[in-house]
């Protein structure tokens, strides 16, 4: 069971047929791949554990920049108990072209940021569903985990 940057280390040596003594295979070098590796393990698919909601006071703003999700991931978005209509982002602006003062309860998102229709009739607390980074890998401490350790081992197996 891969369960920590030294579990990971050692099997990469092991599956590579590297004794612990060859110099090549740093601990810097190992370390680089193993970050780069959870980014790209986690950005696989949409991993059930790195769901997540992010909430903040609505104001009539269109635009809303979610530090740390990933984009196009926003799937649920409320407003003050509303659940808001997703549209893709072509028609997002079509919307905000054919009706510019319409107070449908609609949004879009486009890269990190998501459109919400600023008309919409509804207040309170904006709350949004998607899919955040994971933090980065401590990788100087043997024993840290990966998002995948406690979860899902087969992310740690496809690092």
């Amino acid at each position: 069971m891969l369960n920590n940057i030294s579990d990971i280390k050692n099997e990469f040596i092991v599956r590579n047929q590297s004794a612990t003594t060859v110099a090549f295979y740093t601990d810097e070098i190992l370390n680089d791949w193993i970050k780069q590796s959870h980014i790209a393990a986690a950005g696989y698919k949409k991993w059930p554990f790195t769901e997540g909601r992010i909430s903040t006071t609505f104001a009539a703003l269109e635009e809303w920049n979610f530090e740390g999700y990933r984009a196009d991931s926003f799937r649920i978005i409320t407003i003050g108990g509303y659940r808001l209509k997703k549209l893709n982002f072509e028609d997002y602006l079509i919307f905000k072209e054919e009706s510019p003062s319409d107070d449908d309860r609609v949004y879009s998102d486009f890269g990190n940021v998501v459109f919400v229709n600023p008309n919409i009739d509804v207040s309170g607390t904006l709350t949004a569903y998607g899919q955040y980074f994971p933090a980065e890998l401590d990788t100087s401490v043997p024993t840290t985990k990966t998002v995948f350790s406690d979860r899902a081992e087969e992310g740690n197996e496809a690092m």
